[in-house]
């Protein structure tokens, strides 16, 4: 179904036709209805690890509290944070990266010019700024990179769930070496001593909050770069190996392209993004979008016609 909205930039049009398929299969094809790359044991295993350690990270805070080394409510905003973080990687991992499908086709816009470039691997379009992901074996539009933390390409399907990973990991990191670092240097009380146990889980946990730390405010700054410029990960790292990222002509991500055109307080939640243009954000279209637009089109034209006719007969 296909109907006019009105949105924050204007009128738009929603498409709310489903082109997925209806298999309950996993894997990265077409004709796969969940999305989930098995192609790669070491990323299985790191994606696994990031649970771990976050699970890790969350008990040790619980038994801190229960110990009274922290108070319970720090505990609970921390589980809060360490909650929000998984969400955002299960989204990740389980989220089309935008992969191109096998019948997408160049917008209108993308017709008028006539470097039009065809995947070797795909054997399909391949719109601009996409790279053949050879783990995904898939075509990714926007791909930034392959992240093995997260068993799943990034791209301009999940751009918005990766970010928010790393916003919350990191965020974990600080509170929690805050946490730590509060009680170390300010413990004035046998209370809020820690037992044998908890000293060396606190231990280890500090060098994984650095590590984080560390790992997660590299990574923010090469997105948000991505953000500012336009340039991918991938982009940025041919074009410094040909030294021509001056000539870049790339714009800037708008922010609605990202994280949608819904209200600005959900923009922190793991929700998926409704973009202005789809097709725009993706870089491709499909045929079957294509002809539900005309008849979008000519629904319009019948109805201005319609209210022309009116007007001229009421004159």
């Amino acid at each position: 179904m296909i109907r006019e909205d009105e949105g924050p930039s204007g009128q738009y049009y929603r498409d709310d036709f489903n082109d997925h398929p209806g298999r309950c299969s996993a894997g990265t094809t077409d004709e796969d209805g969940i999305w989930l790359n098995q192609n790669d044991g070491a990323g299985t295993i790191m994606c696994i690890m990031v649970w771990i350690l976050l699970g890790y990270s969350c008990l040790t805070i619980t038994l801190l509290a229960q110990t009274g080394g922290i108070s319970v409510y720090q505990s609970f905003i921390y589980t809060i944070l360490v909650t929000m973080a998984l969400a955002c990687h299960v989204k990740t991992t389980l989220s089309d990266p935008g992969s191109v499908p096998a019948s997408a086709v160049p917008t209108e816009a993308q017709r008028k010019y006539d470097k039009l470039s065809m995947c070797s691997q795909c054997q399909t379009y391949k719109p601009p700024l996409s790279h053949h992901c050879r783990i995904c074996n898939r075509c990714i539009s926007k791909m930034d990179h392959h992240c093995p933390w997260m068993n799943n390409c990034v791209g301009a399907g999940n751009l918005k769930h990766f970010f928010l990973f790393l916003v919350y990991t990191w965020s974990c990191s600080v509170y929690c070496l805050v946490l730590l670092g509060w009680n170390y240097f300010f413990c004035a009380s046998d209370d809020c001593e820690f037992n044998m146990v908890l000293t060396q889980l606190v231990r280890i946990m500090t060098l994984l909050c650095i590590g984080s730390f560390l790992f997660t405010s590299s990574m923010i700054m090469n997105v948000v770069y991505g953000f500012m410029t336009g340039v991918g990960t991938i982009d940025r790292l041919k074009k410094k190996a040909t030294n021509t990222i001056n000539d870049s002509m790339e714009e800037p991500l708008r922010m609605i392209d990202i994280f949608g055109i819904g209200p600005w307080y959900t923009w922190p939640f793991p929700v998926d993004a409704i973009f202005e243009d789809y097709d725009l954000v993706m870089g491709f279209s499909t045929p079957q979008r294509l002809l539900r637009e005309q008849i979008l089109r000519e629904r319009q034209d019948e109805k201005l016609q319609q209210q022309q006719g009116v007007n001229i007969g009421s004159v």
